[in-house]
């Protein structure tokens, strides 16, 4: 039964992308289409940022590509370190809640999975509104906010915070992070029928 798995976010998503794609099978830099539709699953890209429908967005790409039976997963870091460089925290407070309440959700019918990438550590100097302290905290903001609807959390901070050589610029992490991030999503999703969800709600 083919998947469709959902990588959402900002550039710290996609710099894991390749490792996601050799996770599932895929060699050193062969057509990630290929490599997908042979493990069977469908991978979208989508953008989810806490925006006013955001997610209602993904769901009706989800419904879209999910074949009946099938089980549509969404992978999100929810561009933090974007929100945290443009936004206060009590704002990003209130879009978690705004988020949260959409009733959007409660129109999907398929089978789902949420996963939220938690933020990965700065280590560069992004002052002052980028910052170490920063990143910890609106990832955890986030995961407060979510955690009611079921989602489930890959931590990458723990692999990131402590492997400050491991950074490309500060911000974005290099290929062994990201496979270690990526390992975490998978013991996420397959531990115990991975949360999976009938419907959206």
């Amino acid at each position: 039964m083919i998947s469709t798995q959902v990588l959402s976010g900002d550039s710290l998503m996609g710099a894991c992308a390749p490792q996601f794609f050799e996770a599932i099978g895929g060699a050193v830099g062969e057509e990630q289409g290929k490599v997908a539709a042979r493990a069977g699953v469908k991978v979208l890209g989508e953008r989810m940022d806490l925006r006013p429908g955001a997610d209602g967005q993904i769901l009706k790409s989800l419904e879209k590509h999910v074949p009946a039976g099938g089980l549509g997963i969404v992978f999100a870091n929810f561009g933090v370190q974007h929100l945290e460089w443009n936004k206060a925290s009590h704002e990003v407070e209130k879009l978690v809640a705004d988020f949260a309440n959409d009733r959007v959700r409660s129109t999907c019918k398929i089978r789902t999975q949420f996963v939220q990438f938690g933020g990965v550590a700065v280590h560069g100097f992004r002052e002052p509104f980028c910052t170490y302290n920063r990143s910890r905290a609106f990832s955890d903001i986030i995961r407060r906010g979510l955690a009611p609807l079921g989602w489930g959390f890959v931590d990458a901070w723990n692999p990131s915070s402590s492997r400050p050589e491991g950074s490309g610029d500060g911000m974005h992490v290099h290929g062994p992070t990201c496979s270690t991030i990526v390992q975490l999503l998978f013991h996420e999703i397959c531990r115990d029928g991975a949360r999976e969800q009938g419907g959206c709600g």
